[in-house]
């Protein structure tokens, strides 16, 4: 009886008074969606880790999450770091 009630309201014109007094009754009848994107966001970030970390060569730890390892850590494998590039001389002033 309660849906056949709420099926029947839910095409009604909704003022936004009343509108704002249910957001938390539409957010319960969310849940299940809500659920969903969070458990598919802690899948992609596990994957995402993964990826990032066999290809830099240090295995699958808690230290290989982007935020811990910092944008400036030194290259594990030997052939991911680079090679100084030698610089010309400067031409000598006549």
């Amino acid at each position: 009886m309660f849906r056949t009630v709420e099926s029947q309201l839910s095409r009604l014109a909704v003022t936004s008074e009343l509108r704002a007094e249910f957001l938390q009754y539409d957010f319960e009848r969310l849940r299940s969606f809500c659920m969903l994107v969070f458990g598919l966001s802690i899948a992609l970030w596990f994957v995402f880790d993964l990826v990032v970390s066999f290809e830099g060569g240090q295995g699958f730890t808690i230290k290989s999450s982007p935020s811990t390892t910092g944008a400036t850590a030194a290259p594990t494998r030997p052939e991911a770091r680079a090679r100084p590039v030698p610089v010309p001389p400067a031409p000598a002033n006549p």
